[in-house]
Formats: structure tokens, sequence, C-alpha cells
């Protein structure tokens, strides 16, 4: 009985540990070894951007200094972020599993703007859509936006947790994390600026295996009071 009971809560485990396989790199945009900084040509360490070959508004680096000219006025510490300029499809886009692995995905990261001295404040709403992608298909799973209004007594990026969940009947495919800039756009490219970073993902276990999971301990329980 204790054999039986010690391999039922073990295979549970490993049924729940290989729901949460996911892995993502660079989440902090901090590896640079294209000259991402670049706007041209280039995308962040395992990223994909979508601007990257147009050479003209592209994806970019943005270096966080603390400061900077009337155009930079960044006021949350040091690094590097993700910049989106607001052009139609738009994205960054990173390959962070199996699609068949997990119905849910939680997505952590900061998220703001570009403060832009040179245009209106009701040019500097932004709207960032966090999605998940069927990477083979080109097939979008889930998303959500979450929209910021310019604020005039600084630009610090905003902590955002979303859990995002789908159903798909193609487990053997790719499962794709996107970030995209879609605000609305009143005057041209540049003031729509999405800022992201420090992004994170978590695996969110599917209900049967939530409730295997709570088997398995309940299975350990009774053994020890055996």
């Amino acid at each position: 009985m204790k054999t039986t009971t010690c391999a039922l809560a073990l295979s549970l485990g490993l049924a729940v540990a290989s729901n949460a396989a996911l892995s993502l790199t660079n989440g902090d945009f901090s590896s640079d070894t294209s000259n991402w900084n670049s706007e041209f040509g280039t995308s962040p360490d395992g990223w994909f951007s979508s601007l990257a070959s147009t050479n003209t508004n592209g994806n970019y680096g943005e270096a966080m200094t603390g400061g900077g000219g009337s155009n930079n006025n960044f006021t949350y510490g040091t690094g590097r972020v993700a910049a989106l300029k607001q052009v139609s499809g738009n994205y960054y886009q990173q390959t962070i599993g199996l699609v068949g692995e997990q119905t849910g995905v939680q997505v952590d990261f900061l998220g703001g703007y570009r403060a832009h001295s040179s245009y209106s404040t009701a040019a500097r709403n932004i709207s960032i859509e966090v999605s998940l992608w069927d990477a083979t298909l080109n097939v979008e799973l889930a998303s959500t936006t979450i929209d910021y209004a310019y604020l005039a007594a600084g630009n610090a990026l905003a902590a955002e947790s979303k859990v995002l969940t789908y159903t798909s009947a193609n487990g053997a495919n790719d499962l794709a994390l996107r970030f995209t800039n879609v605000s609305a756009n009143p005057s041209g490219a540049n003031p729509n600026t999405a800022l992201i970073d420090g992004v994170s993902i978590t695996a969110v276990p599917e209900p049967s295996s939530a409730a295997l999971l709570g088997l398995g301990g309940l299975a350990l329980i009774l053994r020890r009071r055996k």
C-alpha cells in the first residue's frame, strides 16, 4: 500500500510538473549581443521584432539612465527597456513552450509609455496588448489589453499581472508570447511609443491537473496517518 501510494503521488507530481514546462529568456531586455539599442534591423536577444528589418519606425531598446533630454524624461531607474513604436501590427514575440502543455499562462511585466515633449498629452495615451499565439499556425489563442493614460507627474512603469487562458487542439505546436502596441494614434507614429520591461511567465495548471495534485497530496496525508 505504501509503495502504491508513493508511486501515485510521484506520478501526479510529474504530470503537473510537465504541465509547467515554460521558458522565457531575456525578460528584462538587458542582454544585448546584437546592438539592439539601434532601432534599425535588430531585435533584443531571445525576442523577435516584427519591425526589425523595416529600417524605419522600428522597435528598439531604450536605455534607462534616470534622466535625459526633454524627450527622455525617465524617472524609474537604470537598465534597458523594450520600446514599441505605434506602427500598425508591430510587436515583440518569443516562443515559450508547447501549446498543449498548459491551458493558462500568468504574464507579469512592467508597462507604460515613452515621454515625448513634442506632442500633446492626448497623443501620449498607450494601449499594450498581451497575447498568446500558436506560433506554428500564427493564430491568436488569448489576449488582454492594458490602457495607460498620460500622467504629467511622471512616467514610471506600472506593474502588471495578467492570466491568459486558452484552448487548443494543436498540442505539438509552439506557444508564443506577444506584446503589441495597439494605441489609437492621432498624431503619427512617434508619440505613442509603448515601453515594456521585467517580463516573466508562470504556467497555470489546467483544472484537471490541479485536481490531480490535490489527490496526490491527500494520498500522502493518508499514508502518513497510517
